[in-house]
């Protein structure tokens, strides 16, 4: 994720940027990326289009000290500056209101042709186009004379529909085979001659103001060609030999190597234990027998041993007991109803008194 720099404050525009907003109007030319039209820039709703703009800091300017932008983005845009997010996308701008940013640049040795600075711009369509149309000055510390170009004055800006991660970052490389590969072309933005927005009334600056930021990193900048980053290279660029880029593969599969034997290892010790444990629950069933069935207790007798005769009883049948009369009652037979004699079918006499 790029880095965000801070806005400090907003002020009124000095002379020198009144002079650059001037140029803006008058030189500045709409750019586009490449449509499937030809005389009209129209892009697809809700599609985003993504410009770049590198700028090789001249050594006899000596050390650069602020950059001065004036930005018009069609519909809505963000702004990047050496990959530092300035300005996020805003849906609720006016595509045809001018913004205007000072951003102070940071210290580089600028004592060749190696110190670049990187703006990148990414416009989002809303309705029928999305364009750009920007107006920059660098300024120097040591000289009085800043430089400036714009859109539209000769094929440094490079256009692309279809845009990598990190594409804003210095050390993105657009002409790198990996960037091609991907179907990006990033080929010099387009001018439509027989088709550009009007400027008198439409294109304006309602308050001239600028909005000031904090100083620009740096680290932000890189020598030039830098690193031909992928997609997911970080802001301060990625650099790596072949000998180190093999070493590294060779490391990734010993260490791939190493964990799948240890895997194995693991599911092998796994399943010997799981057999093991079957195999013996299997055994202790096979070693394991019922104890026989018996009958009946029966006693163990020695054979010393001399058995004491067991007395048989022999039970008497039912008898009756006729008991005595006593004086004026009447005689109770205790005997059963059921031992009464067969041949009498005669009740019970009833008591008496």
């Amino acid at each position: 994720m790029s880095a965000v720099l801070v806005q400090t404050t907003k002020r009124a525009l000095s002379q020198s940027e009144r002079s650059l907003l001037n140029v803006f109007v008058t030189k500045a030319r709409y750019i586009w990326t490449r449509e499937t039209t030809t005389e009209v820039p129209d892009g697809p709703r809700g599609e985003q289009r993504a410009f770049r703009k590198t700028f090789t800091y001249p050594p006899k300017q000596g050390t650069p000290s602020r950059l001065t932008l004036f930005v018009v983005g069609d519909d809505y845009f963000s702004l990047s500056v050496d990959g530092v997010l300035v300005q996020p996308a805003d849906r609720g701008h006016d595509w045809a209101e001018i913004t205007a940013f000072n951003v102070p640049l940071p210290v580089v040795a600028n004592t060749s042709f190696d110190a670049e600075l990187v703006i990148g711009i990414r416009c989002v369509n809303v309705v029928a186009f999305s364009g750009l149309a920007v107006a920059a000055q660098i300024e120097y510390e040591t000289s009085a004379t800043p430089d400036i170009f714009y859109t539209g004055g000769d094929q440094s800006w490079l256009g692309e529909k279809i845009f990598q991660e990190q594409w804003e970052q210095p050390s993105f490389n657009p002409n790198s085979q990996a960037m091609l590969a991907g179907g990006a072309t990033w080929d010099p933005a387009v001018v439509y001659t027989k088709y550009d927005v009007p400027r008198d009334g439409v294109v304006r600056m309602p308050r001239e103001e600028i909005m000031v930021f904090d100083r620009l990193a740096s680290s932000g900048s890189v020598p030039k060609g830098g690193v031909q980053a992928p997609a997911n290279a970080n802001s301060d660029g990625f650099k790596i030999k072949a000998g180190e880029f093999v070493g590294a593969m060779v490391g990734c599969m010993i260490v791939s190597l190493a964990l799948g034997a240890f895997g194995a290892w693991f599911l092998l010790r796994r399943n010997h234990r799981a057999t093991r444990r079957s195999y013996l629950g299997v055994a202790d069933r096979l070693s394991y027998s019922e104890p026989p069935a018996t009958t009946a207790a029966q006693p163990i007798l020695s054979s010393s041993y001399d058995p004491v005769p067991i007395p048989s009883y022999q039970v008497q049948p039912f008898q009756t007991f006729t008991q005595p009369p006593r004086p004026g009652k009447q005689t109770v037979h205790l005997r059963p109803p059921h031992e009464t004699s067969t041949s009498s079918n005669q009740p019970p006499p009833p008591f008496s008194d």
